[in-house]
């Protein structure tokens, strides 16, 4: 919870984690994803490397479980461009 003053009157916002979870395997995505909801975190999915990265793209994620092995972009060509654009990693 953050706490924030306005008008002198105090507000209470909730902030929720958001996990992107890609796998090629909707099986892995489907029974995690509802999972982690019931947890109180944010979730979406993609099936493949690239479309994880237009995901990061358009919304604000704060953690990436990603499958390793899969097609169109893997999960290590995938961290490896996150910590690029994100940190400057090389």
């Amino acid at each position: 919870m953050v706490h924030f003053k306005k008008d002198k009157e105090i507000n209470t916002i909730s902030i929720r984690s958001h996990i992107l979870l890609v796998d090629d395997e909707s099986s892995i995505t489907d029974n995690l994803a509802p999972f982690l909801e019931r947890a109180g975190f944010e979730v979406s999915t993609a099936p493949n490397g690239k479309l994880a990265l237009e995901l990061i793209d358009q919304e604000e994620i704060d953690l990436v479980v990603s499958d390793v092995l899969m097609p169109v972009l893997d999960g290590r060509e995938l961290l490896a461009t996150c910590g690029k654009r994100i940190i400057g990693y090389r």
